[in-house]
């Protein structure tokens, strides 16, 4: 986050960034992986489970230094 801050400042925005887009990438890998293993129906629903999991939006707000 030092690298992060450095480059682009310490607001708040910089700081909760990396935490959104980590979760939209698992929300997106998970969305893939389910669409492989078997329908893209599948694969929406699973990325979208996984997107409104409490445990997963309490993470992808979070953000520590």
């Amino acid at each position: 986050m030092h690298g992060v801050f450095a480059l682009f400042g310490d607001s708040l925005v910089t700081l909760r960034l990396p935490s959104v887009l980590a979760a939209a990438t698992a929300c997106g890998l998970t969305a893939l992986a389910g669409a492989r293993l078997s329908e893209c129906s599948v694969g929406v629903g699973a990325g979208l489970a996984l997107a409104i999991t409490p445990a997963v939006q309490e993470y992808a707000q979070e953000g520590r230094p």
